[in-house]
């Protein structure tokens, strides 16, 4: 049971971080997330909401990959 617990409180916390990105840096940042220049959305949007659905464990794999392909195609 603890694990759970562990995993949402971990889950929110990311989540947290995200917005505050979004809100303090993201603003500044003179550049854009290519899977957004391509019509896809902010990989920060992208992973806030795979941690709305899928475990920590999932959504850190699948965000490493985008952000592999991000940096790979610009």
């Amino acid at each position: 049971m603890q694990i759970i617990s562990y995993q949402l409180l971990a889950k929110g916390m990311a989540i947290n971080r995200i917005i505050a990105y979004q809100k303090h840096i993201f603003a500044s940042k003179r550049f854009s997330c290519p899977h957004r220049l391509h019509g896809g959305d902010f990989c920060s949007n992208d992973v806030k909401r795979m941690l709305s659905k899928e475990s920590l464990i999932k959504v850190v794999k699948s965000s490493l990959q985008r952000f592999k392909d991000s940096a790979a195609s610009k």
